[in-house]
């Protein structure tokens, strides 16, 4: 058929890697500029990142039968195309299957736990009997459309959780205020990097 001639070409593969590229570059420019968040958002977990990685897999595969790389002359090329298909797939695996994160560990030291890499909304509310606790997954970024509403039912009242801003690079800050409060900054230094934080007035 002449969709599997097209499909199975060697300019098919050239035409794939060269998008694959592409978009590996527009990637890094976005994550220079914008973070990591906003370049996974448009280009790695996208849909078309996603076909894209299919179509080159279904091609990888299908070069190898149709050019009979199976044999100890083009041993090397089969090598070749089968590693990158093998790569494809574990990335894919890792990208609807695996858990992303961030695992700080000393010498001796043992954990069961690690810092996810997704972002998650955590709402606590307490009282005297009464305890309300969860968390919503987010993917929020301060280029696309962010969308977050939540309601929930604590203790016989509703309340609702929405999101109104996005504050990128966000960092606390300490400023003057004639109605403020009297805040103490303690500066101290662990493993070699120089640690910051707040007490106010009142707390312990």
């Amino acid at each position: 058929m002449k969709f599997n001639k097209i499909l199975f070409s060697i300019k098919t593969s050239i035409i794939l890697l060269i998008l694959y590229s592409v978009l590996l570059a527009i990637a890094t420019f976005i994550e220079k500029d914008y973070g990591t968040t906003v370049s996974r958002y448009y280009v790695y977990n996208s849909r078309f990142f996603d076909l894209l990685n299919i179509f080159l897999i279904i091609n990888g595969i299908g070069i190898l039968f149709k050019y009979k790389t199976f044999n100890l002359k083009k041993l090397t090329v089969a090598i070749f195309h089968l590693g990158f298909v093998v790569i494809i797939i574990g990335a894919g695996i890792t990208r609807f299957y695996g858990e992303e994160g961030i695992l700080h560990l000393r010498e001796g030291e043992e954990k069961d736990y690690f810092l996810s890499q997704k972002t998650y909304v955590n709402v606590n509310f307490y009282d005297a009997e009464y305890v309300y606790q969860n968390s919503f997954p987010v993917e929020f970024n301060y280029l696309s459309y962010n969308d977050f509403e939540r309601t929930a039912d604590f203790n016989g009242n509703k309340f609702k959780i929405k999101l109104k801003k996005i504050i990128p690079n966000a960092v606390e800050q300490i400023v003057e205020d004639a109605n403020g409060f009297p805040i103490l900054d303690f500066t101290y230094i662990e493993d070699k990097n120089a640690q910051e934080f707040y007490i106010k007035q009142g707390e312990t």
